[in-house]
């Protein structure tokens, strides 16, 4: 069954505790009143989710078994983020593993998700490409032609 939510929050602790696909820790690096907004959408197979958080932030913490998440800045303008060392540029795509995860995140920034169980996305990218995911254990950042990132951002924006 289809369902979706929107969600506000004014500390971290509550926002953490809505993460679907991940165990994380959430911790602002400056002071100030924190707020965050989260929109999760639930289909038969594919979880889409959007976060944002007004303060820059360090995320600590681990994936959850059980779905392969790909994420991806959603704002138009620059923002801030180092994903487990690397810098994320607009337009990169996070494929993230089973194992720790770290990021930084600058001020006001906006992230996408989506998620699909191993057998879900290995159908998937059969259907799509002819061959199975050879997806590595490693976490790695993925540059899909600007095209198709643009209309990527554009769906997930709608589906939000």
């Amino acid at each position: 069954m289809a369902w979706s939510t929107a969600l506000g929050f004014n500390d971290p602790l509550s926002y953490r505790a809505e993460f679907s696909t991940a165990d994380l820790e959430v911790l602002p690096t400056v002071g100030g009143q924190f707020r965050a907004e989260m929109i999760k959408v639930r289909l038969d197979r594919l979880w889409m989710d959007r976060f944002y958080r007004n303060l820059p932030s360090v995320v600590a913490g681990a994936m959850k078994p059980g779905r392969r998440v790909f994420a991806f800045i959603t704002s138009a303008e620059p923002a801030a983020l180092r994903h487990c060392g690397m810098d994320v540029v607009s337009g990169d795509i996070i494929v993230n593993s089973f194992d720790e995860i770290h990021q930084q995140t600058g001020a006001n920034f906006r992230l996408g998700s989506m998620s699909l169980t191993p057998q879900s996305l290995d159908a998937a990218c059969k259907a799509i490409t002819g061959c199975e995911f050879s997806g590595s254990p490693l976490k790695h950042l993925v540059r899909p032609n600007a095209a198709v990132m643009s209309r990527l951002l554009k769906l997930h924006e709608t589906v939000g």
